[in-house]
């Protein structure tokens, strides 16, 4: 409880004693025994008809000599006790074991939500985490604790991101041709790290209906009757003197829309605004689907194919989400490729067709080509998927897709932001790392780079300085030559 104060909220656990227990204990037997009020003890944590009691700390003893021997004559007092052939005993104060090893705070992990800082995960509730055996497994404690020892840092080659813990943390190591478990002092030069890579094999396909069913979006229509008809209904409405029929006759109104505006009001005390507002939400329409009252449909299973994956590549690195400027509730999805790109613009328009079977639309805007998709579905499911914005994209859906997919994703990136030296930049910490663990599952040996931004400016937008973005590389010539030729079709030997 000292180290893990949140224990108290599980189930069958009434009270807790943080820090030195004896005076606490003591004052704890005290008050049940009396039946007096115990939820306000020094050191105790307790939990009682839902409500849990957080108490202020004592001070600690320096007089411990002056504690009696322990009673060890209570182990024989039951049965249960007397018939163990062995006895544990601690002799000790505080707890036995050094579990004092940790990561620093801002030591990145791999989540089902995107990378996120270790210290960050205290709430961690319907999170996962990548283990060791490459397995998703929901976090069972957080363990937060006050250190003010040395500190070990260590960047391994190609991860030009340093990892920081605690001298005795254990990290899983490469040595002498077997995998080891070793404390961070004890690393040597020569040693290789060992990362976790996804084992399990995802689904075939996208249920679009399941990604989306949550979304509600609530909008606004002009009425199609006469508001000046429903103006002059309402007063008569109000004098509760004429029937609806007869009000309905009166302002040229269909009998039905006087009695449901009446009804409405009587259940509501609003009467109709000029406008009319409509929750939309998904719906399934002979296995495509579509927004209420919308016309616009797409199929509701999108196959994780090679096409789908290479589309993905495209958007991680050119694509967009934003809200359309006239219709609040509209997004629209935009990949921008620059004018010698046409090809790679040209493949987008085809797999949108293919895919979701929707025609975008091209646009030639200056220097830039950009292909838009005007239809909503689309736009929330890539924003949900694989996010929007620079710094936000991510894969988390694809990080265990089968190795022929995950290249396809793999080349629509590399084309949009990288180079053909292979030289990958993105601003999005969650995508770097991603990426570089799909790079080693793939059997590549990549590089990882962390910098800052320098001042820029590139057409009409300024870049800011001192923003972190990442590089992956991939200098081993095996590598390079092979992402060339899949990626730009380029046959070339180093």
């Amino acid at each position: 409880p000292t180290f893990y104060p949140k224990v108290i909220e599980e189930d069958g656990i009434d009270i807790c004693v943080c820090g030195e227990a004896e005076d606490a204990l003591s004052d704890l037997m005290n008050a049940l025994e009396k039946g007096e009020d115990y939820t306000k003890i020094p050191n105790l944590l307790v939990k009682k008809n839902g409500k849990i009691y957080h108490n202020e700390m004592r001070n600690l003893r320096e007089d411990i000599d002056n504690f009696p021997f322990p009673d060890r004559e209570i182990a024989y007092e039951h049965e249960i006790w007397r018939k163990q052939p062995i006895r544990h005993f601690i002799a000790c104060r505080g707890c036995a074991y050094r579990c004092t090893y940790c990561f620093v705070g801002d030591t990145p992990i791999h989540t089902d939500k995107g990378i996120k800082e270790i210290k960050d995960l205290e709430d961690y509730d319907n999170l996962k985490v990548l283990t060791s055996t490459g397995k998703w497994e929901k976090i069972n404690h957080f363990f937060k604790r006050e250190y003010s020892g040395d500190i070990i840092s260590i960047t391994p080659f190609k991860i030009g991101i340093p990892t920081k813990c605690t001298p005795n943390h254990k990290l899983f190591v490469f040595r002498n041709n077997k995998i080891e478990d070793i404390e961070a002092r004890y690393l040597k030069k020569d040693d290789k790290l060992c990362i976790p890579i996804p084992q399990k094999i995802e689904s075939a396909y996208i249920d679009i209906y399941n990604e989306l069913k949550d979304i509600e979006l609530e909008v606004r229509s002009q009425r199609k009757i006469d508001f000046n008809k429903i103006q002059q209904a309402i007063p008569l409405i109000e004098e509760d003197f004429y029937s609806n029929r007869a009000i309905a006759s009166m302002v040229d109104l269909s009998n039905t829309f006087v009695s449901a505006i009446s009804r409405n009001y009587l259940a509501t005390g609003i009467w109709p605004e000029e406008t009319k507002t409509t929750q939309v939400r998904l719906e399934l329409a002979n296995n495509n689907v579509r927004f209420t009252l919308g016309k616009n449909e797409v199929p509701g299973k999108i196959a994780i194919n090679k096409d789908f994956c290479r589309l993905v590549g495209y958007y991680l690195a050119e694509g967009s989400v934003c809200k359309h400027k006239r219709r609040a509730n509209s997004y629209e999805t935009v990949f921008t490729f620059g004018k010698e790109e046409k090809e790679y613009a040209d493949d987008v328009m085809n797999l949108i067709e293919d895919i979701f079977k929707i025609k975008p639309h091209k646009i030639i805007d200056g220097p830039t080509i950009k292909v838009y998709i005007g239809n909503s579905i689309v736009g929330h499911l890539f924003k949900k998927l694989f996010g929007t914005g620079a710094r936000n994209k991510k894969i988390n859906n694809l990080l265990n897709l089968k190795s022929e997919l995950q290249l396809e994703v793999l080349r629509g990136w590399i084309r949009g932001d990288g180079d053909k030296n292979i030289y990958c930049t993105t601003s999005s910490q969650t995508l770097a790392y991603q990426l570089f663990l799909v790079s080693y599952k793939l059997g590549f040996t990549p590089g990882l780079y962390k910098y800052k931004t320098k001042e820029n400016k590139i057409g009409n937008r300024e870049i800011k300085s001192g923003e972190d973005y990442y590089v992956l590389t991939f200098a081993r010539s095996k590598d390079r030559n092979f992402l060339r030729n899949f990626v730009f079709d380029i046959d070339s030997k180093e």
